[in-house]
Parts: C-alpha cells; structure tokens; sequence
C-alpha cells in the first residue's frame, strides 16, 4: 500500500489518492495533509466535483479526529491554513475546528482578515488581483465563522484573557484606520457568546 500511495503521489493521481485515503489511511494524519496540501499545489490540473468534494470532507473529518486538542503549534497552523484554502467548499458541511480555535485566540488574524476584506479610511489605492482574492476569501471567513472571543470548549469565558483580547483587537484596527468595521465586526462576534 505504501508503494503504491508514493506513486500515485509522485503521478499527482489525486482521485485514486482520495480512494486510498478513504480506504486505507483515514488514521494517518501526515498522509491526509500531505494529500490536501497536494491538491493545493496542483490546483490547474485538478477539478473538484461532487465525488471527491465529499472524499475531502472526510480527509478533514480523519483530521479532527486524528489530531490531538494539544497538538504542536507548527501542525496546528500548517491545518489553520488548509482550512483557509478549502473554506468555501468546508464551511457549510464541517466547520473548520482550528481556523475558528484561532480567530478565539488570535485578536491579530481577525483583525487581518478585515483589512484584508475591507478598505481602510486611511487608504486611497486600488489592489491588485491577488490581494482581491485574499480579500473575498477573508470576506467569506468573516460572513460565515461565527464565534465569540476567548470562549473555550465548555462555554467558559476567561475575561482577563477577553479584556486583553479585545485590547489588542481595537489597537490593531485604530492603528490601521478600520475604526468602524472593526467594532462593528466585535459586536457581531460578542452575539455569540454563551
């Protein structure tokens, strides 16, 4: 199985791949990335269709259950960013577990994803096509992931480490000219809170 999986990776064999994972290696963690990551790369020579768009969902689903709650932090941000790249296609069959544990944690990446998605009153250029695209993906993460800051498994939340958060979060966005975005995205994310 071994040699057969590293040639169907070295072929690029994506589809036969997704079948192996299903079949064989929903236990192996780094397989599962390693297969994500790869159809990340070779994004021109494959095309999601239904099939294989709910095999990807199950790669996902081996990940969550596969990876630990204290995994180590290179793992967790190389899966934060997986799950950046197969959003839209995640959000409205499985939320993305880490992506959402870092928005409740990190006042810094929220806080990038609303200068991502939105002009500042502070700038007057256009972008180019590139930061377009990180631009409607932010926009997406931040119409469709629905949390509350600093709020853990159990519906606890820590207010000292909210009050930081939020101390962070406002000095961020002032210092960036997202004054009026950025609180307004704040209040929709305390609506969620438990």
């Amino acid at each position: 199985k071994e040699r057969v999986w590293m040639n169907l990776l070295e072929y690029k064999n994506f589809n036969a791949l997704l079948t192996m994972i299903d079949l064989y290696f929903k236990n192996d963690l780094e397989k599962n990335l390693i297969l994500l990551e790869g159809l990340l790369t070779n994004q021109e020579s494959f095309t999601i269709n239904s099939q294989n768009e709910y095999l990807i969902v199950k790669v996902f689903e081996n990940i969550y259950r596969e990876s630990n709650p204290d995994i180590d932090r290179r793992l967790y941000l190389r899966i934060c960013h997986i799950e950046w790249a197969y959003f839209s296609l995640l959000i409205d069959q499985l939320p993305p577990k880490y992506l959402i544990e870092e928005l409740k944690t990190d006042p810094l990446l929220l806080a990038s994803l609303i200068q991502s998605a939105y002009k500042s009153s502070k700038e007057d250029s256009d972008s180019d096509e590139a930061k377009k695209e990180l631009g409607k993906q932010a926009l997406n993460i931040l119409f469709k992931l629905k949390f509350c800051p600093c709020v853990e498994g159990n519906n606890d939340i820590k207010e000292e480490k909210l009050g930081k958060w939020v101390e962070i979060f406002l000095g961020e966005i002032d210092r960036s000219g997202y004054e009026k975005i950025g609180r307004q995205i704040l209040g929709e994310c305390f609506a969620y809170s438990p």
